[in-house]
């Protein structure tokens, strides 16, 4: 992602937080700027209270109609409200940068779109599969000898599909994302198993709370690591 000067303003468009990339668009310090107002930094000035008075009312607007009073470099600003509707929050993109950035958001929506038609893909593919792997169970069934051991191996080669195909939806907006309460050195210990040639130090928080994750994508990517530590020290 690339970086972008942040700055929010409370319902009376007046400074709260900038980033430090906003700061120094601005040529001052964040204590400089809070509690002043917006347009004190940026002009024309009509527009930014109007523009901020858009967002407070719910609205995503973006204009490149603005510049900078203290640099005069010209920027485009968007505007949005923030969740609890009491501020809004503001992107500045320098004009010059403005070419990388659109083409960047570009990249980044045709990635979305071919992530969902591969999505879409997989549904189409696993409804049959349900079809298929019933027909297999039944001919499992009514089989003997070699029908049956094939019908069998059919079966296996199904779920292994079914599982590769859940496996791949789970990273899709429409995953089945089920949150459970864990005990995170429970899973360490559980997957960090110390062997013959590798010894195990563990530094434990206890104060730490439970985390609410979904285990099995966490335990995966601890296993993950633990193998590429294991194989790297091999």
């Amino acid at each position: 992602m690339m970086p972008m000067a942040v700055m929010l303003v409370n319902q009376e468009g007046h400074i709260t937080h900038a980033n430090e990339l906003a700061q120094g668009h601005m040529g001052t310090s964040l204590r400089c700027m809070a509690g002043r107002h917006l347009a004190d930094f940026l002009q024309p000035s009509s527009e930014v209270i109007a523009m901020v008075e858009r967002a407070l009312q719910g609205e995503t607007v973006a204009d490149d109609a603005f510049c900078g009073r203290q640099n005069h470099m010209p920027y485009s600003l968007h505007f949005g409200p923030m969740q609890d509707q009491k501020g809004v929050v503001i992107g500045l993109i320098p004009e010059a940068n403005r070419s990388e950035v659109e083409e960047h958001a570009k990249r980044h929506e045709m990635a979305e779109t071919v992530a969902r038609i591969a999505l879409e893909m997989a549904h189409e593919v696993k409804n049959p599969l349900a079809a298929l792997r019933g027909a297999a169970q039944l001919l499992h069934e009514q089989s003997t000898g070699d029908a049956a051991e094939i019908s069998a191996h059919i079966l296996a080669e199904v779920d292994r599909i079914k599982d590769r195909i859940d496996t791949f939806l789970q990273v899709g907006p429409r995953a089945n994302v089920a949150m459970t309460e864990i005990n995170i050195h429970a899973l360490l210990d559980d997957v960090c198993k110390a062997s013959e040639h590798v010894q195990v130090r563990r530094v434990y928080d206890p104060s730490l709370p439970n985390l609410w994750v979904h285990e099995t994508r966490l335990r995966q990517a601890i296993e993950n690591l633990w193998v590429n530590a294991l194989e790297a020290d091999s």
